[in-house]
């Protein structure tokens, strides 16, 4: 079969299936047009967010993406970068209560008292 006798069939098919083939492209249209429009509407959504959060604390240190810890070597590698952050003062941990390991630290964490990190001493 020629590509000339294929583009004729195709055409005949077009032309005996009007209705058809004019609802699968409306619907075609309609799917992609509403996809286009949802991932527009949470990328804004994303971002509005994100400008809010920044203006209510802008000292909030926000981990999007961290991925998975597959080995040892990598949990440590990443522990190790995060605890020379805050030696650095790169990142800052808000620590609002220090208790030795007795009761009363965890009265005051069973009844939500603390604010922020809240570290036991030995």
């Amino acid at each position: 079969m020629s590509s000339s006798e294929l583009l004729r069939e195709a055409l005949r098919a077009l032309r005996a299936n009007a209705l058809r083939s004019g609802l699968t492209l409306l619907g075609i249209i309609i799917g992609v047009g509403t996809l286009v429009g949802v991932i527009s509407v949470i990328a804004g959504l994303d971002g509005f967010v994100k400008d809010k959060v920044i203006q209510l604390a802008p000292d909030v240190y926000v981990v999007a993406r961290f991925g998975i810890i597959r080995t040892r070597d990598e949990f440590t590698w990443r522990t190790d970068q995060l605890f020379d952050a805050i030696a650095t003062d790169t990142v800052k941990v808000n620590v609002s209560s220090r208790f030795p390991l007795a009761a009363q630290a965890h009265r005051d964490l069973e009844g939500r008292r603390g604010v922020g990190s809240v570290v036991l001493t030995p």
